[in-house]
C-alpha cells in the first residue's frame, strides 16, 4: 500500500493531510476541509478505496476555493463528481500514467 504524504500542494498553496479517527465519529463525515488551517482530514476507519474517494472529494473543494469562488460549486455537485472522477482514474492506470508524465526536455 502506497504511503499516503503528509502535504499537499493546489495553486501555489501547501495543504496539510491527516488522517484522523474522529471524523466519522464526531461528524459523521468521511473526511473535512478546514479553509483556516489549510487542512484535510480523512477518516481512517473507512475502507481505503473510500478514502481515495473521499481525498478526491475534499480536493475539489480545495480547488474550488483557491479559484476564489469563480468555480461556485455545491456540495451535491462534488458528490457527484468525485466518485466518478475517481473510478476514471482508478479504472484506467495507463491514462493516469501517461497524464502524470513529464515532457523530455531537448538539447540545452
Amino acid at each position: 500500500m502506497t504511503a499516503l504524504s503528509e502535504r499537499f500542494k493546489v495553486g501555489g498553496v501547501w495543504w496539510n493531510l491527516v488522517l484522523s479517527d474522529r471524523i466519522s465519529v464526531d461528524l459523521d463525515h468521511w473526511g473535512l476541509t478546514t479553509y483556516k488551517d489549510l487542512t484535510v482530514q480523512i477518516d481512517s476507519h473507512s475502507p481505503r478505496s473510500k478514502q481515495g474517494e473521499t481525498l478526491l472529494h475534499e480536493i475539489i473543494h480545495v480547488a474550488a476555493q483557491v479559484l476564489s469562488g469563480s468555480l461556485a460549486l455545491r456540495e451535491q455537485q462534488v458528490k457527484v463528481i468525485a466518485p466518478m472522477l475517481f473510478a476514471i482514474l482508478r479504472d484506467n492506470p495507463d491514462l493516469v500514467a501517461f497524464m502524470m508524465e513529464e515532457e523530455e526536455k531537448g538539447p540545452g
